[in-house]
């Protein structure tokens, strides 16, 4: 998988704006609004850079959210600081998410609604410059196959 690596934090946003399908990525105005309104939480692993998780957000002139889902969603971006650039380790969706990190190991745990009032938490952690999610998804019903004994 090729890896994603942008020069700075203006070029990041004019490729999340193309990658949201927000608008034109070589509009300024758009690209700094979609910067203004976003944020950014850094957090430190066993690596010398910076991990950073941007909350992607882009508001219409009423004030709503053109980037939240209706079941009330953003996307995060989670990217590593480092010499080269901005690597893009992964995305992550959800309402809202809390972060730990064990003996040098960053987690992400998001909480993400599956539908307009079932809310689940899904697992996500940082393995050298990728984001790795380990919430696998439950089996339905019909998909548990019964195996007999012979």
């Amino acid at each position: 998988m090729t890896k994603i690596i942008l020069q700075d934090y203006a070029r990041l946003y004019a490729w999340i704006v193309a990658d949201r399908r927000l608008g034109d990525p070589n509009d300024e105005g758009l690209v700094r609004s979609v910067q203004d309104h976003s944020t950014v939480e850094r957090f430190r692993d066993q690596s010398a850079d910076l991990i950073a998780v941007i909350k992607v957000e882009l508001l219409n002139q009423n004030g709503a959210s053109r980037t939240r889902s209706e079941h009330g969603d953003y996307p995060y971006y989670v990217m590593r600081e480092s010499l080269k650039g901005l690597v893009l380790m992964g995305r992550m969706f959800g309402s809202s998410y809390r972060s730990t990190v064990t003996g040098g190991t960053r987690d992400f745990f998001v909480e993400r609604h599956a539908s307009g009032s079932k809310e689940v938490q899904v697992h996500f952690r940082v393995e050298d410059d990728t984001l790795v999610n380990l919430s696998a998804p439950a089996p339905k019903n019909s998909d548990v196959i019964a195996v007999a004994a012979r």
